[in-house]
């Protein structure tokens, strides 16, 4: 599709081909183009060249949107028959971005899709995109466009992390669990760190670790590929190997967003010659730092630790690390350090109301409190016990009705009012179906009247909180058994209602890296397979969350 965009309207003939590309142009100043390709899950699935021919496709919806104000700008709707449109006139000089809906002749929808958002000015700049459509709640692999060996075509393919440059010295193999991913303010997704591990790995306890990794991997929704921060040419020209790369590797550690494109990494553990131990570095990660520069190290904790919370706290722009586990089982630490991205100031030796780790940890609506949720005590004992941060003291807060470790837990923000929602986990006899609620200054304490039941108990899964609808997405995790649980489920928020599970992954990973790109979808990358062997590549899952 080719429109043309100015600062004040946007006017274009949208061409729609069947199997090729939508397109659409005219003699705008800026102007934009989406090739369209798809995914069709039947059976082993496959990706197709052009708009997919899905079945019981009648229409198909072109919407102009501002996904940061939820505002849908306008619709083109065209019967799936139909080779010519007319795009909508919008106003330029936001953020914008083209969705697409394939819909049924009763107006559901089949499958969507969206390019990545983007500033229009009417300067006079070409958008060029790819969007990948793929049916409604259901998983599908993350594809780039890719030169085939054999027949030396093009063709869509699963995107696996970037190898070009840091992996000369070990096998090739890019595949890591124990990773975290977070979106910067411009949308690209930063992927940190990770590791392969040994045997008998359980969430909350010292890993065995059989390769650590300290690469950052940056994902573009526009192109679908992973880039290594420093195999981009400019950080090679700008110094010797090991520019824009983390100085200490890490696994189950933190990365938080501390605003523009700059995070905050925080301890997790290292092979120390044979030896897991836990790091006590903090860096910085500045993606609109000079090439060789994006990487900096603030300091050290005055404890080393890993499966602890990092949280940032808007109304002083410092970070909450609190608790995590030492270098052994019972080693859980019951200190809170506070970082200072700008200053670089580390201050430490605030005491815990509790010893935690594998807790969870949830930012109030004040933009100050931080809320500790749970966690393990010791090797052996799970806690029910929360308190919470206030500046530099801490204070006990309801417990909540079920212990856990591991268990995911998201602010309900503008619909709650300081409430928070706890899902899954392990307990000391398993693993967790309940969700809960909870507010820690309404006085209310846990209500497990007003939680429920996920379809499938897991420990371990992530919660993602949908950014238009704001209902909360849970997925993945392990059973009772540590068997990996492969699907998907949505409970609907206020009314804490869960929908029916979604479709599996295309392939079972637990302890991905999990984030929301800036084209509506959850990104899913690598994690713990069956058979120890960790996916070296990522899969959307296309949770239906359009904009009003």
């Amino acid at each position: 599709m080719v429109s043309s965009m100015s600062q004040k309207v946007v006017t274009a003939a949208l061409v729609v081909a069947l199997g090729a590309t939508v397109g659409c142009g005219s003699e705008r100043d800026t102007s934009v183009s989406v090739d369209l390709f798809g995914w069709i899950a039947n059976g082993s699935g496959q990706f197709t060249e052009g708009m997919p021919q899905y079945d019981g496709a009648d229409e198909l919806a072109i919407q102009v949107t501002d996904p940061n104000q939820g505002e849908l700008i306008d619709e083109q709707t065209i019967s799936v028959d139909q080779r010519r449109a007319r795009m909508p006139e919008v106003p330029g000089g936001g953020t914008r971005r083209l969705d697409f809906e394939v819909r049924d002749n009763t107006g559901e929808p089949i499958a969507t899709g969206a390019t990545p958002s983007f500033r229009v000015f009417g300067n006079g700049r070409y958008h060029g995109f790819r969007a990948m459509l793929a049916p409604v709640d259901q998983f599908a692999p993350v594809a780039s466009r890719q030169r085939n060996p054999d027949t030396n075509e093009f063709e869509f393919a699963p995107t696996t992390f970037d190898i070009r440059e840091y992996y000369d010295e070990a096998d090739g193999w890019s595949g890591r669990m124990g990773h975290t991913a977070a979106v910067g303010d411009s949308g690209e997704v930063v992927a940190v760190g990770g590791a392969r591990l040994g045997v008998d790995y359980q969430p909350g306890a010292v890993p065995s670790l059989n390769r650590v990794f300290g690469d950052i991997q940056v994902f573009d929704t526009e192109t679908g590929y992973f880039t290594e921060l420093g195999a981009y040419d400019d950080a090679q020209d700008a110094g010797a190997t090991g520019e824009d790369r983390l100085a200490d590797e890490r696994v189950f550690h933190t990365v938080t967003h501390v605003g523009g494109d700059r995070f905050v990494v925080v301890g997790g553990f290292q092979d120390s010659g044979g030896q897991t131990t836990a790091v006590d570095s903090v860096e910085l990660i500045d993606l609109g730092a000079s090439p060789g520069e994006r990487v900096e190290q603030l300091g050290s904790l005055q404890q080393a630790r890993g499966f602890h919370t990092a949280t940032y706290r808007e109304s002083d722009g410092t970070v909450v690390v609190a608790g995590g586990l030492g270098g052994s089982d019972d080693d859980i630490i019951d200190t809170i350090e506070i970082i200072d991205p700008d200053s670089g100031s580390i201050s430490g030796g605030i005491s815990m109301q509790s010893p935690r780790a594998a807790h969870s940890a949830v930012l109030l609506e004040d933009d100050d409190t931080v809320w500790l949720l749970g966690g393990k005590s010791s090797s052996d004992t799970v806690e029910a016990s929360t308190e919470i941060v206030m500046g530099e003291a801490t204070d006990s807060a309801p417990a909540m009705d079920q212990p856990r470790h591991s268990a995911a837990a998201k602010s309900l923000g503008e619909t709650g009012n300081d409430l928070v929602i706890v899902v899954g986990g392990f307990t000391d006899s398993g693993v967790s179906s309940r969700f809960e609620i909870g507010n820690p200054l309404g006085g209310g304490g846990f209500e497990s009247a007003f939680g429920g039941d996920l379809t499938t108990a897991r420990g371990a899964p992530h919660a993602v909180m949908l950014p238009q609808s704001d209902d909360l997405v849970v997925l993945g995790g392990y059973d009772a058994d540590m068997d990996l649980v492969g699907s998907a489920q949505r409970i609907r928020l206020p009314m804490l209602e869960t929908e029916p599970e979604m479709a599996n992954m295309v392939h079972l990973r637990g302890e991905p890296a999990v984030a929301v790109a800036d084209n509506g979808r959850i990104i899913v990358s690598g994690g713990d397979a069956p058979g120890d062997v960790e996916r070296n590549d990522a899969e959307y899952l296309n949770a239906y969350d359009p904009v009003q």
